[in-house]
């Protein structure tokens, strides 16, 4: 302990000495000044919206770790923050310095381990403190810090022990906007199941065990939270919304609040209806884009007939993505039209396995939707490509918000569904087997049904195409007609 005390105090009295023999020529842009580093300094941005001045080398260190960005200015305002303390990458498992390590408490709530040099520079800079361990409860924050932590240690109760009994909560503090959140909303407090709760029932990285949830914060709220149509609000896809203080907000015409409203948190929904299928009870919703009622749910009917299945042949994918049908009985064919042409047989309004007034949607059907999304959304109502049809950003606006996986690189696939029609991830099965492994994709790719047959190769039949990883809606796949898709029912 002594010697992490001489440590701390050598690095203090190092940086101290670095910050007052700092100095700039002139009023307009600070001139870069030494430090314990010995590099130049630059405006550093951390994820909470906290920005000082730090060595190169501190904030490279932080970037590095994905806890913040290099800036050309503080005052430089960004887009409406999509980071929540749960969303934060997980710390470094050392530092790139020799000196040694030690943890690193933010103001944000975020605890690291960084090397000794890089926390003291941000002790100086008055947004974090070394701790013991980083399973510390967060400090309590002051009311004038520029930091938007969700938790403040007066409020909080220490961890349960193994004799703890009443109500526990894990806490990830106040109700806020983040755009990389399932439903838009990040924060909350709660209960924790049982009188002993362990800490493996909270994550306490970004949450604290606690029998007393925190009420208030420090936020910014610029307002209701609605879908930017028009990309006039920093490219996120929405306008609105309540984020964690910056100190841009109330340049930005924001308002700081210590309580997120209502109104900036939940999305104001397209309106939709529902629809009963007489034939089992089930209940759909359906949505109204432009002149066309589609269903905003994938078909879950069960056929006496033909090949179907749930993904996995659990009825638990069926009930979260609808079931899977082969061509030939989504068009309610006899199964020898999946190796044949059975094109004299379709009609214009083909109800197929859809319920009386509805119809599987045909490859003209589907392009009058992408033309009116794209054209909706600043583009020119093109579809692109020579052997796929697709619009760029299609995809994006109709794929649901939430039940996408992320990308391998930790991108979001979730859309922005701006229309309501709620495409999830039903995967797809190659072969039309019931085997485990023949089926694919859940979570990651939807495959939709068309009611047009491949001309030159009577085994294939049209399919639609979304991807996690893709904002595209790719139009006019070809698929084998015995493999298994999913179904979308259009109005007649």
């Amino acid at each position: 302990m002594k010697i992490f005390h001489f440590l701390l105090l050598t690095a203090f009295a190092a940086i101290t000495f670095s910050f007052f023999s700092c100095s700039s020529d002139d009023g307009g842009e600070p001139t870069p000044s030494s430090n314990s580093s010995g590099g130049e300094t630059v405006f550093c941005k951390q994820n909470s919206g906290i920005c000082s001045q730090l060595s190169l080398s501190t904030c490279m260190e932080l970037v590095s770790a994905g806890v913040a960005q290099i800036v050309s200015s503080c005052d430089e305002p960004p887009p409406p923050s999509s980071s929540s303390s749960q969303e934060l990458p997980p710390p470094p498992s050392s530092s790139s310095n020799s000196e040694g390590t030690v943890f690193c408490k933010q103001n944000s709530g975020a605890c690291s381990q960084f090397s000794l040099s890089t926390c003291m520079e941000l002790v100086n800079a008055g947004v974090a403190q070394i701790v013991s361990s980083c399973d510390e409860p967060s400090p309590s924050q002051s009311s004038s810090s520029l930091s938007s932590s969700s938790q403040s240690s007066s409020s909080q109760s220490p961890p349960p022990s193994s004799s703890s009994s009443g109500t526990w909560y894990c806490d990830f503090g106040p109700r806020h906007t983040c755009l990389t959140c399932d439903n838009l909303i990040g924060g909350g407090c709660f209960e924790i199941s049982g009188s002993n709760p362990s800490a493996e029932e909270c994550d306490q990285q970004w949450a604290t065990i606690t029998q007393s949830c925190a009420t208030s914060g420090d936020f910014c709220d610029y307002g209701p939270l609605t879908i930017d149509y028009d990309d006039d609000c920093g490219g996120t896809g929405y306008c609105g919304g309540c984020y964690k203080y910056a100190t841009n907000c109330i340049a930005d015409g924001g308002s700081r609040v210590s309580t997120c409203p209502a109104s900036s948190l939940e999305l104001s929904e397209v309106t939709q209806t529902s629809f009963t299928d007489t034939r089992d009870n089930k209940v759909y919703k359906t949505v109204v884009i432009g002149t066309q009622t589609w269903m905003a749910e994938n078909l879950n009917y069960n056929p006496s007939t033909g090949n179907s299945s749930c993904y996995f042949n659990l009825s638990s994918f069926c009930n979260s993505y609808g079931r899977l049908y082969d061509w030939s009985t989504a068009m309610g064919f006899n199964a020898s039209c999946n190796s044949s042409s059975c094109s004299s047989q379709i009609q214009s309004k083909h109800k197929g396995i859809c319920p009386s007034g509805w119809h599987i949607p045909s490859n003209a059907d589907w392009e009058k939707l992408y033309r009116y999304v794209d054209m909706e959304n600043d583009g020119n109502g093109k579809l692109y490509d020579e052997y796929y049809d697709y619009s760029y950003k299609v995809g994006r606006y109709l794929k649901a918000r939430n039940g996408w996986d992320n990308t391998q690189s930790g991108v979001s696939g979730n859309g922005t569904d701006n229309y309501g029609f709620s495409a999830l991830p039903g995967g797809y099965n190659g072969s039309g087997d019931d085997n485990f492994y023949d089926f694919e994709g859940v979570g990651d790719s939807g495959y939709w049904w068309s009611t047009s047959e491949v001309a030159e190769l009577n085994i294939l039949a049209y399919s639609e195409m979304m991807l996690s990883g893709d904002e595209s809606a790719y139009h006019g796949g070809i698929y084998l007609k015995s493999g298994l898709n999913s179904v979308r029912c259009l109005m007649d």
